[in-house]
Formats: structure tokens, C-alpha cells, sequence
């Protein structure tokens, strides 16, 4: 090859790298951030954490909160068009055994409300104040916490109070424990790629539960949506089924999911404190992996909007369906590391 044809090869490499770009630009939407409608005035009682809010769920005139402090969750009143008052309220233990539950995601359908736990392992913080070798020692420990490896179901009447003896658990350990994916990941904790559960949306006319991971995020980009089936709509551990699903998310791990008619809107963001935009994600509900037989399957998946932080430490961690119009959605999301949640309501265009 001489050098001028080296000159067009590198020109037309170019070119074709520049139109890739270009092409990848238009169909992810890049750019397009979600546009700010309104700040909701939250007042949570200070039993629920009101800096580390990690869930989020609207059921007609109350907001749900949970915080991934603590055991509770807390059910707020409408007050007006924007503002959900502690007033009128009820906070709603679910587990008394003094342990954290990490509540992580809330989900609430017309007649259950379901809150789940990260089910994550920890590894202790090396510390200043320890020598090196308790530090290589705190490096090598990791620990298992039962509280956080619960997902619970439980109803609301018509006041948004806590229908007597309605709290049911179980846990997902045994099932992740038997998968030949999910096994592998299960002895790692959560911020180094472990298994961390953020997400969660029910589909009560299927009887669906749909489990978001932050982790594990597996090579290829493929992040796991475990989906529980409950037989005969019955809360029972030996007769729930469960499917792994795969969405990418172009590395991203779920922080935040939610129903939206017959499909899901999901929040994307960093599997570990790495700085990572978070965007917001309308997916089909279909698994993602492809193959020559599904050679389409990036289809099911289409990024809507870049999802802003109010300041430079705060987390987006939940997501809310609020309504859709034309061709716009709305939502809510509230953040860990601002005041209350900083819960915001946003809208971004939905793409064809």
C-alpha cells in the first residue's frame, strides 16, 4: 500500500468512525436532559432517614419513602398539587429485630405494596486509626446480613394506614444461591461488582414482581432483571418461580425502576462510586440477550434522558411513573444525599 492509498484508507477509517458516532449519537438521545417540572415539598417524620431516601412509590394521594437506613417505611398525605406533609402520615416498621434492612426499592400496584431489601454483603473499611495489618485484616472480611435479604409485601387501605397483620417476608438468598450466574456473585460485596438489588416493579395482573440489579453487571454490559412469578398470586417462598432476564445499560447498573404502562421506565447509574451520568431508560420488559435468532435485541431498550443531580454528592435512587402525555413522560426521582430525597419531578420526550 502506498502512501496516498494509506491516506484514503485513513480518511475513509475516519469517516466511518465519525458516521458511526454520529448514528450512535441520534439513537441514544445523548444530550437530552430531563427537563425539571416541579420540586415536591416532602415532610418526612425523622423516623425514616430524610437524607438517605433510597425508594420511592406513589399510590394515588400518598408517597411512599424508604430509606436504606433503618427498618421502616413511611407513608405521606398529598397536601395540594405538590407537597406530601408528615401530618398526616404513618410510619410502618417492617422488621423489629433492630437490624438495618437496606430498603432499597418500593413498588406499589392497586393492591399490594412491595419494599426490597439490597440482599448485599459488606467488606469492612480500611481505617487510619488501625494499623496495616488490622487493615489487611479488615480488607479480608466480608459479612452477610439476614435483614438485608428480605423482600416484603404488605397493604394500604384507603388512608394510606398499614392493613392489620398484612406484612409478609421472604427472602431471595436460596434462589440467587441455586442460579449458575448469580452464585458466582453472591459471596462478593455490592461495591465491587456483587449482588446489590435497587430496583423493583410489579405487574399485579401477571402476577410479576421485576428485581433490578445495580450488580452484578456482567461482561457485554448485561445487567440481570430477575422476574418473580407468584402462583396463584400467593406470597409463598416454595412456590415462587423466577426467570433471569438481561437489559444493557451500556454498563450501568439499575438504581431505580418503575412500571409504566406496558413497559418500564429504569434508572441507570454507577454499579460503584465511579462517575457515572445517570440516565433514565424505557425498556420493553423483554430479555435483551441477543443471538441469531434474536438479532434485533437492542431494540427492546431506548435511553430517554440524562437525569441531573441537585449537588455533586447526592445519588438518584428512586424513579416513580407519575403520567404520560403524548409524547412526553413524567416521573418523579429522589436522591440520596439531599435533603427529604429532593424529590423532582421531571418529564423527557418518549422516542418512537
Amino acid at each position: 500500500m502506498n502512501i496516498q492509498q494509506r491516506q484514503q484508507h485513513r480518511f475513509l477509517s475516519r469517516s466511518i468512525l465519525i458516521t458511526a458516532i454520529l448514528l450512535f449519537l441520534a439513537n441514544t438521545a445523548w444530550g437530552e436532559t430531563a427537563k425539571r417540572e416541579a420540586s415536591l415539598e416532602i415532610s418526612p417524620d425523622t423516623t425514616v432517614d430524610p437524607v438517605n431516601i433510597s425508594g420511592v412509590a406513589v399510590r394515588g394521594d400518598f408517597l411512599i419513602l424508604g430509606s436504606d437506613e433503618g427498618a421502616a417505611i413511611q407513608v405521606l398525605k398529598r397536601n395540594g398539587l405538590k407537597a406530601y406533609l408528615s401530618d398526616a402520615t404513618q410510619v410502618i416498621v417492617l422488621d423489629n429485630s433492630g437490624d438495618e434492612v437496606d430498603i432499597e426499592g418500593i413498588a406499589a400496584g392497586e393492591k399490594y405494596v412491595y419494599v426490597v431489601g439490597s440482599h448485599s454483603r459488606k467488606r469492612k473499611k480500611v481505617k487510619k486509626s488501625k494499623s496495616s495489618k488490622k487493615n489487611h485484616e479488615r480488607l479480608a472480611t466480608t459479612k452477610s446480613e439476614p435483614s438485608r435479604e428480605q423482600l416484603f409485601q404488605l397493604q394500604l387501605d384507603a388512608d394510606g394506614k398499614l392493613v392489620k397483620d398484612s406484612i409478609k417476608k421472604l427472602t431471595l438468598r436460596d434462589i440467587f444461591a441455586d442460579h449458575p450466574v448469580l452464585a458466582l456473585f453472591q459471596p462478593i460485596p455490592s461495591k465491587e461488582n456483587g449482588i446489590d438489588i435497587e430496583g423493583i416493579a410489579v405487574n399485579e395482573k401477571n402476577n410479576e414482581i421485576y428485581i433490578g440489579f445495580r450488580g452484578p453487571v456482567l461482561r457485554g454490559n448485561f445487567t440481570p432483571v430477575m422476574v418473580l412469578t407468584l402462583d396463584d398470586g400467593q406470597f409463598e417462598q416454595t412456590t415462587l418461580k423466577h426467570e433471569l432476564r438481561y437489559v444493557n445499560l451500556g454498563g450501568r447498573g439499575i438504581r431505580g425502576m418503575t412500571r409504566i404502562e406496558d413497559s418500564f421506565l429504569i434508572l441507570g447509574g454507577p454499579v460503584g462510586d465511579e462517575p457515572t451520568p445517570y440516565h433514565l431508560f424505557s425498556w420493553d420488559g423483554k430479555d435483551m440477550v441477543p443471538g441469531k435468532d434474536r438479532p434485533k435485541a437492542s431494540e427492546h431498550i431506548k435511553l430517554l434522558c440524562e437525569i441531573p443531580l441537585p449537588n455533586s454528592t447526592a445519588k438518584a435512587e428512586g424513579v416513580e411513573f407519575l403520567e404520560q402525555k403524548e409524547s412526553k413522560v413524567y416521573f418523579l426521582v429522589v436522591y440520596d444525599g439531599e435533603k427529604n430525597g429532593g424529590g423532582t419531578a421531571f418529564s423527557c420526550p418518549l422516542q418512537s
